[in-house]
């Protein structure tokens, strides 16, 4: 099938169906380097980058997000931002592909890809509230992960986030079991200290994560009635 489209393709250079054809099944067949070569040669072939190359380019950000290569996927996103153009209905176009490929990416939790593409769509298109909100959104999950990964701050005082965040995925008797944990360390001088000293750190360093009206409510309720029994579920 391969051969079929490549000399579809060498037939004729702007056939968009045999470009996209021949990049997804170099991609079934795991064979991504490939692909990206291919996409490369056809953004390479008129000697000038412009707006005709923006398929290629959108489906290199496909392979590089597959690849995992964030350093390329920034520099494919800054070759499409050199390459609107200034009427406002072509750069609605381009902000529009790149929205709705941003939000199939916040769909499958992949956040950092997605918040990198939003960012590019609200410099195209920056009154368009659906990107905003879509960026405000990728941009928490990114500083969640952040945080969750920071040994520096106290494990029990990230567990607001985690539940607002990730607790979705836990089931009720294993969310119910980590707030038991964390009452009870509540409960006792030094828990309650460490508690303390890691949102202060939340609050200087995630400063975006911390100040979600529902996680500073949170925060608050946990800090004020700290030495008090309570549900905090």
């Amino acid at each position: 099938a391969i051969k079929y489209y490549i000399e579809a393709y060498n037939l004729d250079n702007s056939n968009l169906i045999a470009v996209n054809e021949i990049v997804y099944l170099f991609i079934d067949d795991k064979k991504i380097n490939e692909a990206i070569n291919f996409l490369n040669k056809d953004i390479e072939k008129d000697n000038k980058l412009d707006f005709e190359d923006f398929f290629a380019l959108s489906k290199l950000l496909e392979c590089y997000i597959i690849k995992n290569d964030m350093s390329s996927l920034k520099e494919t996103l800054e070759k499409i931002k050199k390459i609107a153009p200034e009427d406002e209905e072509s750069k609605g176009f381009i902000s529009w592909k790149l929205g709705k490929f941003a939000a199939e990416l916040y769909d499958m939790g992949i956040y950092e890809y997605s918040k990198e593409i939003s960012q590019i769509c609200l410099k195209l298109t920056p009154d368009i509230d659906l990107i905003k909100e879509l960026y405000k959104q990728a941009n928490l999950f990114v500083e969640a992960n952040k945080l969750m990964n920071d040994d520096n701050i106290y494990g029990p005082s990230k567990v607001p986030i985690y539940n607002y965040f990730f607790g979705g995925k836990l089931d009720e008797e294993t969310k119910n079991e980590i707030f038991q944990k964390l009452e009870e360390r509540l409960k006792t001088s030094i828990g309650k200290e460490y508690f303390k000293g890691g949102v202060q750190k939340i609050k200087e360093r995630y400063p975006m994560l911390y100040n979600e009206p529902v996680i500073n409510e949170i925060y608050t309720k946990l800090i004020r009635d700290s030495s008090q029994e309570s549900n905090i579920l």
